[in-house]
């Protein structure tokens, strides 16, 4: 079993915050990672994440955070008119921030990132809110599947019941021919027994 890595909501917002007033990445990474800083997050505990791996997360945060809304839109490998008509932004708008006459805000450029998956946390570590989408996600699998096999079993049990319905029936019909084969038996030994009665009648005359 995989051991998911989780960043609370909280602390991704603290991190993904500081990227834009940190010059450099070596500046971002030791601001969390050292023991010194009055930013320093014990990741491990919080989360799980042992030093390797939190160096990788920290430096993918950063870069994702230092995208520009140009660099987004070509990762996306959407047109700028399909993201205006997307996120229901108007297209002047979209051609500003893309030029870079304007410039788009952190949350917008990190809601376009997170929405075209442009952004990766590193092995096994996701953030809250989209391990637990992810998790509902599979639950809705889950009774999707359930549904499917509780369908699957309705259609079984008819099919059962049909052909049991289908045996009671037949037997049914080899017990009637039985009964009118034992009725029409009788009637000939009932007749035969006539006839006899008849004979030794007759016999005893002569």
């Amino acid at each position: 079993m995989i051991l998911i890595k989780v960043i609370p909501d909280k602390i991704f917002h603290i991190l993904w915050s500081y990227a834009s007033k940190c010059k450099d990445i070596n500046e971002y990474i030791l601001y969390f990672t050292s023991i010194k800083s009055k930013g320093y997050i014990d990741f491990y505990r919080e989360c799980n994440i042992n030093e390797s791996d939190i160096i990788e997360t920290l430096t993918n945060i950063y870069k994702a955070a230092s995208l520009s809304f140009k660099e987004i839109v070509d990762l996306s490998g959407k047109k700028k008119v399909e993201i205006s008509n997307i996120f229901c932004i108007p297209i002047r708008t979209i051609e500003d921030w893309y030029s870079g006459k304007s410039r788009c805000n952190d949350y917008i450029r990190l809601m376009l990132i997170r929405h075209f998956s442009i952004l990766y946390l590193g092995k096994h570590v996701e953030n809250e809110y989209f391990n637990l989408e992810k998790k509902n996600k599979s639950c809705y699998k889950s009774t999707k599947n359930e549904d499917k096999n509780i369908k699957i079993y309705n259609e079984s049990s008819e099919i059962v019941n049909r052909n049991d319905l289908q045996s009671e029936i037949q037997s049914s019909e080899e017990f009637l021919i039985r009964l009118k084969k034992s009725e029409e038996t009788a009637k000939i030994l009932s007749d035969t027994e006539y006839l006899n009665d008849i004979i030794k009648k007759n016999t005893f005359n002569i």
